[in-house]
């Protein structure tokens, strides 16, 4: 059902000549995002924006030093079913820690990233707020 609706909503963007692009998200969902825009690029204005990083009492080359000071969580690393997620370790170094809260193919996930499996007891939202909990 995915398909059907990514198409028209392409066909539709496109006749209005809106920026947005839709993708396969998930298992059952659909992203609708800006053209040229991406978790990668996102994480790139985090790590160039220093007034919001200096809110937080931090600096690019402390998080880009200190990779513990980063963990990135999410649901869809794989480079084959479209992981958004794996984009948000592609803006950062490649030892810092991501926990995958899905059951995904190893093999899938890009390779030369921290990317670990959750190995709590629930996974997807029920999995972040048990590690939550768990710290």
């Amino acid at each position: 059902l995915r398909i059907p609706i990514l198409e028209r909503a392409e066909k539709v963007f496109k006749e209005l000549g809106l920026p947005i692009t839709p993708r396969l998200a998930g298992t059952s969902s659909i992203d609708f995002a800006v053209a040229g825009a991406s978790k990668t690029t996102a994480v790139h204005w985090i790590l160039e924006n220093t007034e919001k990083l200096k809110g937080i009492s931090l600096n690019k080359d402390q998080l880009l030093a200190d990779s513990s000071l980063i963990e990135v969580w999410g649901d869809k690393y794989s480079t084959i079913n479209g992981g958004t997620d794996r984009h948000i370790c592609e803006g950062l170094p490649k030892d810092v820690r991501a926990i995958d809260f899905r059951q995904e193919e190893p093999s899938e996930l890009p390779t030369g990233y921290n990317i670990q499996f959750w190995d709590g007891q629930k996974h997807l939202h029920h999995g972040l707020l048990e590690y939550l909990q768990s710290r």
